[in-house]
């Protein structure tokens, strides 16, 4: 995995937590200190106030440990009231991140560049299939999410699938995580399983030819 940003979190000396959670966030407090701080840029870059007392560096990054990576990594929602609510990758549904592999896959019919947010909800799917986890589809908001996710236990088909035997092909593939997304007997298959394994070590390449040609250029 790449060490790419993937939440811009900085907290200021009196212990206030400052995270900026897109682009164009920009968040900003006076601290108990009499001082200003503010961050902006989401997880496209860094721009930050400098202060005589700095603040304390809490970025994640994708490289860094899964389980806070998988805290960290945030996906907008939009709900049948049309309010927008940032949801974290270990609260979204199985359903809600196999839609997110699909829609980010939608019009590529060869992946071709590296797309760190769907590697993330990739390796997230991968962790929960083989850690026996599955989460229901549920109702955003504030209440909602503001509980610990309760993940049930969803054994995997018994069904015999040699991976060898899935598809190479990319819309075939989409298609399976599509069907996979809306009928909750599907979810968890080996079939499923072995075409994540395949689009992960499609991102895994990706990830490290462009850190190859990054050292080249450096």
């Amino acid at each position: 995995m790449k060490h790419i940003l993937i939440a811009n979190k900085w907290r200021t000396p009196d212990g206030t937590l400052l995270w900026s959670k897109h682009r164009h966030d920009y968040v900003d407090h006076n601290d108990a200190n009499g001082d200003y701080y503010f961050i902006d840029g989401g997880h496209d870059y860094i721009r930050m106030s400098k202060n005589v007392i700095p603040m304390k560096n809490e970025c994640v990054y994708a490289d860094d440990d899964w389980e806070t990576v998988r805290r960290a990594e945030l996906r907008g929602a939009m709900t049948k009231k049309f309010d927008i609510y940032m949801v974290p990758l270990y609260k979204m549904s199985d359903r809600h991140v196999l839609n997110c592999i699909t829609y980010n896959l939608r019009h590529v019919s060869k992946i071709e560049r590296y797309e760190i947010h769907t590697h993330l909800y990739i390796k997230e799917m991968l962790y929960r299939i083989t850690k026996d986890l599955y989460l229901e589809e549920y109702e955003y908001n504030k209440k909602t999410l503001a509980k610990e996710p309760v993940y049930e236990s969803m054994q995997m088909e018994s069904k015999s699938v040699e991976e060898k035997d899935i598809t190479e092909n990319l819309d075939e593939m989409k298609e399976i995580i599509n069907e996979a997304a809306m009928y909750r007997q599907t979810t968890h298959t080996n079939t499923v399983f072995f075409i994540l394994k395949k689009l992960n070590a499609i991102y895994e390449n990706l990830a490290n030819r462009k850190e190859e040609d990054n050292a080249l250029m450096g």
